[in-house]
């Protein structure tokens, strides 16, 4: 995915927005992104590691995801062990912020795509810089969100790259 023409990665930013319109344009009236809907045919919801050096931030994205029934499996406050985890736990969707201590964002995408090059990494950050989403495409990521991160945005990001149609609020 390192040689990406700039227009393929145009494309793929512009398909990542319109899935977000259509899963918002769907919501029934007046939702927050909280619904009733049920677990896909009662599979177990996908699994996710966090990657945030914010403890704030890994707590607001935890409680998001456990509310739709999603697994966070791990949580690490740094590049350097998220990686770690990401080889113990092997989660379906790793959550991770750009600037971190020790190994930033960018560079524990790489490693993690090195050990898993279908690895599902949603890059999550305040940096609203067209350069860093396309760097983070560029290396390998399957979303970026930028912070504040909205539940309905981070739940269509997660539906998309895993091919899930449903989940199920309330959900622990």
């Amino acid at each position: 995915m390192t040689n990406l023409a700039p227009i393929n990665i145009i494309s793929l930013i512009m398909i990542i927005i319109i899935n977000d319109i259509i899963f918002i344009a769907n919501q029934p009236a007046g939702a927050s992104g909280a619904t009733d809907w049920p677990m896909l045919g009662g599979e177990k919801m996908p699994t996710v590691l966090i990657i945030d050096d914010a403890a704030f931030m890994r707590a607001a994205l935890k409680q998001t995801l456990t509310q739709y029934g999603y697994c966070v499996i791990g949580e690490a406050c740094d590049g350097k062990d998220g990686v770690n985890q990401y080889l113990r736990k092997q989660p379906d969707i790793v959550m991770m912020d750009l600037a971190m201590p020790e190994m930033d964002g960018l560079t524990a995408l790489r490693e993690i795509k090195k050990i898993d090059s279908n690895a599902k990494v949603i890059m999550c950050s305040s940096v609203k810089q067209t350069a860093m989403v396309v760097e983070a495409v560029r290396a390998g990521a399957s979303d970026f969100i930028t912070k504040p991160v909205e539940s309905v945005r981070l739940i269509a990001a997660i539906k998309r790259i895993t091919g899930t149609a449903f989940c199920n609020a309330g959900y622990q």
